[in-house]
C-alpha cells in the first residue's frame, strides 16, 4: 500500500526507488556476522567528525563486548561523509580532468595575446594617426579593450553553445555508472562563471597589447609608412608566450598518454573469467510468494533445467552476486583447525552462492576437485567450493578437498566440505583487494535474488526474449530484468578509467593543436616581419637553405625551449595523476621521452610552412614594396 510520496532526488542515483519499511526476520537478527546494512544519519549542529567517530566507536566496544563469544572483534562502525560517498572515487578524476582544462585555457589565452599583438602591430601606423588627431592614451586603451571584450564575449556564447551540446553527449561517453552524469547543466552558476572568465581573459590578454600600442613610438609609423614597427619587447613577449604554450601541451600530452597507457593495463589484466558470448539476467522472488528455502530451490532447479534447454544455450548457471555488476557480499568464516590470532579476528573474505554450470559458463577454471552438481542440494552433504587465494592462504601446501569451512547460522556453526577450488575472480575491477572467496551452493543455500550467466552460441542478445518466456512457463508474474551481455559489465567497470582518459586525450589533442596554431602564426608574422631582411639577403647571393634554416632554428628553438620547461614540469605535476593510474608510473621515461619527440615533431612542421614561404621571397619586389 502506497502511504507516501518522496522527494524527487531523494534515491541515490538517478532511477525511481520503491522505500520499504525495514524489518528484520528472526534469523536475520540472530545472525551475526550478517554485515549488509548501511545506516544514514545526520550530524547534530556543532558537532565535529571527531566526536562523531568517538562516539561510534564506543558503541562499537560496546557492542563486540556484549558479543565476545563470537570472536568477531574486528567488527565497528566508521563515519563517512555521504557526498564522499557519492562522488568519492571520481573526484581525483575532475580535479585531474579541471586542471587540463585550465591549461587548455592558459593556452588559447597565450595564442589570443600572441593575436592580439600582432594585430596591434600592424595597427601602430592607424593608433599614430588617432593620435595625431588628438586621441589620448586613455582613449586609445578604452577602444582596444572594447574590441577585445567583444571578441571574449562572442567566444563565451559560442562556447556556451559548444558546450550544451557536449553535455548531451556525455552520457554517450561515460556510463550509467559514473555518479549523477545525467544530472550536470548549464544553470546560473555556469553562466556566471564563463562570463567572469570572458572578462578576466578580455581584461588581462586585452591590456598587454594594448598597452604596447598605448606607449610605443607610433609617430615612427607614420614615418615608416604602413610598414610594422615592432618593439624587441614585443618580440620577446611573444617568444615567451609560444615557449610557455609548448611547455602546457607538453605538460598536458603527458598526463593524456600516462592514462591511455594506464587505461591498457587495466584492459589487459585477466578477470578471471571468459565474459565473451555469455547473456546476464537478473531475478529477485518476492518473499510472500516464496517464503520457504525449499521453494526457492525448487524454482531455481526448473529454471536452470529449461533455460538449459533453450536452443542455443551452451551453458548456464546462477549466481547471487555477479562479477563486474557492482554487487558484493562479504562477511566472516571459519576454518577447521585454524587458530585467529591474538585479537580473535576471524577470516573474512567474499561470499559467493552460486548453482551448478555457473562456473563452466564463465569459464572460471577449476584448479583442483570438481565444481558444483545438480546433486547438491538441501538432502545432501553441504559442499562449498574455494578459490585458489583461500586456498593458499588457510591451507598452504596441502590439498584443500575435504578441509572444511563455516558460516555462522543462528545456533552453532554450519559446516561445509570443501569439494573444489576454482581460480581467483575479480569482482569489481583490477583495483579490488586481492581477498578469498567463498562459494557455497545454491540449492543449499538458496536466496530470494539470482543472476543467471548464460554461454550462448551466438549472439547474447537473441536469447533475451526466449529466457524470458521461459521464466513466465514457470512462474507467470515473475520479471526478469537488467538483461545485458557479461561484455557491458565489463565495460562498465572501466568507465571511470576510460571517461578520464577521453576527455583528458581529447583537451591535450586540443592543446597540441592550439600550440601548433600558435607557432605556425608567430613564425608566419616574423617571417613577414623579416620580408625586406629576407630579400637583401636572397640578392647579396644568400642560398635559399641559409633562408630556411634560419627561419628553422628560430621556431624550433622557442619549441626546444618549451620542450625542455614542459619535460620538467610534466615530471612535477605528472605524481598528481598517481591515484588515477594503473601499473604505470607518473615518470615513465618511455612516455615523456615520446611525447616530448612527438611534440617537437608538430612544431617542425608548424615551421615549415613558413620557412618554405620565406625561400619563396623575391628579392626585386621586396625590396620595391619597401620603398
Amino acid at each position: 500500500r502506497v502511504v507516501g510520496i518522496a522527494t524527487r532526488g531523494l534515491a541515490i542515483g538517478d532511477s525511481p526507488e520503491i522505500f520499504k519499511p525495514l524489518a528484520f526476520r528472526p534469523d536475520q537478527l540472530n545472525c551475526w556476522g550478517c554485515e549488509w546494512m548501511s545506516m544514514i544519519g545526520r550530524v547534530k549542529p556543532g558537532l565535529t567528525t571527531a566526536a562523531v567517530d568517538a562516539d561510534l566507536a564506543r558503541i562499537s566496544t560496546l557492542v563486540r563486548e556484549q558479543q565476545s563469544s563470537r570472536r568477531n572483534s574486528q567488527w565497528g562502525l566508521y563515519e563517512k561523509r555521504l557526498s564522499d560517498l557519492l562522488v568519492g572515487d571520481i573526484r581525483p578524476a575532475l580535479f585531474v580532468l579541471m586542471g587540463a582544462v585550465g591549461f587548455v585555457l592558459l593556452i588559447a589565452c597565450a595564442n589570443l595575446a600572441n593575436l592580439l599583438l600582432a594585430r596591434g602591430q600592424s595597427r601602430q601606423r592607424e593608433m599614430a594617426i588617432r593620435t595625431a588627431m588628438g586621441a589620448g592614451r586613455s582613449r586609445l586603451l578604452r577602444q582596444l579593450l572594447t574590441e577585445c571584450f567583444v571578441l571574449a564575449i562572442g567566444g563565451a556564447i559560442s562556447g556556451l553553445l559548444l558546450a550544451a551540446v557536449a553535455i548531451r553527449a556525455l552520457p554517450a561517453i561515460g556510463s550509467q555508472n559514473l555518479v549523477r552524469l545525467g544530472a550536470i547543466t548549464i544553470d546560473g552558476r555556469v553562466l556566471l562563471f564563463t562570463a567572469g572568465i570572458s572578462i578576466a581573459i578580455s581584461v588581462l590578454f586585452g591590456l598587454v597589447p594594448a598597452l604596447e600600442l598605448a606607449q610605443g613610438k607610433l609617430f615612427g609609423a607614420i614615418k615608416d609608412g604602413a610598414r610594422a614597427v615592432g618593439g624587441a619587447g614585443a618580440h620577446r613577449l611573444r617568444a615567451t608566450l609560444i615557449v610557455g604554450e609548448v611547455a602546457l601541451a607538453l605538460m598536458l600530452l603527458v598526463g593524456a598518454m600516462l592514462m591511455i597507457k594506464s587505461f591498457g593495463r587495466w584492459t589487459a589484466v585477466d578477470p578471471g573469467f571468459v565474459p565473451e558470448r555469455v547473456l546476464t539476467v537478473r531475478l529477485q522472488l518476492p518473499e510472500a510468494r516464496y517464503p520457504a528455502p525449499a521453494q526457492r530451490a525448487a524454482f531455481y532447479e526448473r529454471l536452470l533445467r529449461d533455460v538449459r534447454a533453450i536452443p542455443g544455450v551452451v551453458r548456464a548457471g546462477g549466481i547471487v552476486a555477479l562479477p563486474m555488476a557492482g554487487d558484493n557480499w562479504t562477511g566472516t568464516f571459519e576454518v577447521e583447525g585454524y587458530q585467529p590470532p591474538a585479537n580473535g579476528r576471524l577470516p573474512w573474505g567474499d561470499f559467493r552462492i552460486a548453482s551448478s554450470g555457473y562456473f563452466e559458463a564463465l569459464g572460471i577454471p577449476v584448479k583442483r576437485g570438481r565444481p558444483f552438481e545438480d546433486g547438491d542440494d538441501l538432502q545432501g552433504r553441504r559442499v562449498a567450493v574455494v578459490d585458489e587465494v583461500l586456498a593458499e592462504t588457510y591451507w598452504p601446501g596441502q590439498d584443500p578437498i575435504g578441509k572444511r569451512v563455516g558460516t555462522q547460522g543462528r545456533d552453532s556453526t554450519r559446516w561445509y566440505n570443501v569439494v573444489g577450488v576454482v581460480g581467483h575472480v575479480i569482482q569489481n575491477g583490477p583495483r579490488d583487494e586481492r581477498r578469498t572467496q567463498l562459494y557455497l551452493a545454491t540449492l543449499q543455500r538458496p536466496e530470494a535474488q539470482i543472476s543467471l550467466a548464460i554461454k550462448v552460441a551466438g549472439d547474447p542478445a537473441s536469447l533475451v526474449v526466449s529466457v524470458r518466456r521461459t521464466v513466465l512457463a514457470i512462474d507467470p508474474i515473475q520479471p526478469v530484468f537488467e538483461a545485458q551481455p557479461m561484455d557491458a559489465l565489463v565495460a562498465r567497470s572501466a568507465a571511470q578509467p576510460r571517461f578520464t582518459m577521453l576527455l583528458l586525450g581529447t583537451f591535450a589533442g586540443l592543446a597540441v593543436l592550439l600550440a601548433g596554431v600558435g607557432i605556425y602564426g608567430v613564425m608566419s608574422y616574423t617571417v613577414a616581419q623579416q620580408t625586406r631582411e629576407i630579400g637583401l639577403r636572397l640578392a647579396l647571393g644568400a642560398e635559399p637553405t641559409s633562408v630556411l634554416g634560419m627561419v628553422f632554428a628560430r621556431g624550433m628553438s622557442l619549441a626546444g625551449l618549451g620542450v625542455a620547461l614542459g619535460v620538467g614540469g610534466a615530471l612535477a605535476v605528472s605524481r598528481f595523476l598517481a591515484s588515477q593510474l594503473f601499473q604505470v608510473q607518473p615518470s615513465d621515461p618511455l612516455v615523456v621521452g615520446g611525447v616530448a619527440i612527438g611534440l617537437l615533431g608538430v612544431a617542425l612542421l608548424a615551421t615549415y610552412v613558413p620557412a618554405r614561404r620565406a625561400t619563396g621571397v623575391d628579392p626585386v619586389v621586396a625590396l620595391r614594396n619597401d620603398q
